[in-house]
């Protein structure tokens, strides 16, 4: 437990000083740094099936160590497609959106809570000093509507799997911020980021409380359930309509209709599939097919 701590200490510190600096070379050196100590952290705080956490890991060295690469051939060449492909790679979307979901499938709540919010801030930070603007990508709409669909048909058909929708949370979000990147204000930008960190923060909190009380699943009589449907689906003055106002607010502002089309679709899917866990007996628990519960 002290060697986890001393290790998000450092992940930490690094975040902190890789978002401090405008050196693009030095951002990709710290952030694969960053990287390479989130291995140790999920062995330190794994608590999944052997098989699940070995596939998660595999996973995450591959994927992070091509995608890496990729995005520094791309800074030393100045070839946009290489840039472009890395940071596609690394953050799943379509066609590489199995490999996030296989993460996921494998590591502790803290981990998961980690590589979906701060952990990415680097990323989005070399989008930005190297003004690379994916509305302008021929084809960006559909390789959004690609990564939404399969997003949509991993949530339906992954239904008692929880990893299924944090990681079509996590894809579909992290390809709106590439979008808007370098087209809206950076205040707007910082917002929608904040916003969505916070909306999935409350669903792994409510998760995890839920495991930690070793209850069977939510119902609707329950406290907790009350919590769960006010905070998080959508109910006036919950943080999914905040959230979910802005990132309407944010695809007004980039005047793209079929990408609002496409997310509004899959927020729908979305939003079903929530019901359905809360007023049709689905277990409220985060399991795959091959272990139990990991929070």
């Amino acid at each position: 437990m002290v060697y986890s701590y001393y290790i998000w200490f450092i992940c930490l510190f690094l975040l902190i000083t890789n978002l401090l600096n405008n050196n693009i070379l030095l951002i990709i050196f710290l952030f694969e740094m960053i990287s390479l100590f989130v291995i140790p952290l999920m062995f330190l705080e794994n608590n999944s099936s052997l098989l699940s956490f070995y596939n998660s890991l595999i996973s995450f060295f591959v994927v992070s160590s091509i995608s890496g690469l990729i995005i520094f051939l791309g800074w030393l060449t100045e070839i946009y497609f290489f840039f472009a492909l890395g940071l596609i790679l690394k953050l799943g979307i379509f066609p590489f959106c199995w490999w996030l979901y296989s993460v996921y499938s494998g590591v502790s709540w803290s981990v998961l809570l980690l590589l979906n919010t701060l952990f990415k801030s680097p990323i989005f930070l070399l989008c930005y000093l190297n003004n690379i603007n994916f509305f302008v990508v021929s084809g960006v709409e559909v390789l959004f509507l690609f990564t939404s669909l399969f997003c949509s048909h991993y949530l339906i058909n992954k239904g008692n799997n929880w990893y299924g929708f944090f990681g079509g949370n996590s894809i579909i979000s992290s390809f709106i911020i590439l979008v808007i990147i370098n087209n809206i204000n950076m205040f707007d930008i910082f917002m929608y980021m904040l916003l969505s960190w916070v909306y999935f923060f409350l669903f792994v909190y409510f998760i995890f409380y839920n495991s930690s009380d070793n209850l069977a699943g939510y119902k609707i009589e329950d406290n907790t359930s009350v919590y769960f449907i006010f905070i998080l689906l959508g109910f006036p003055f919950s943080i999914s309509v905040i959230y979910k106002i802005f990132s309407v607010w944010c695809m007004v502002l980039l005047s793209t209709f079929s990408l609002f089309c496409y997310w509004l679709v899959f927020s729908l899917i979305e939003q079903v599939w929530l019901i359905n866990i809360l007023f049709f007996g689905s277990n409220l628990v985060f399991y795959t097919e091959t272990t139990n519960s990991r929070f």
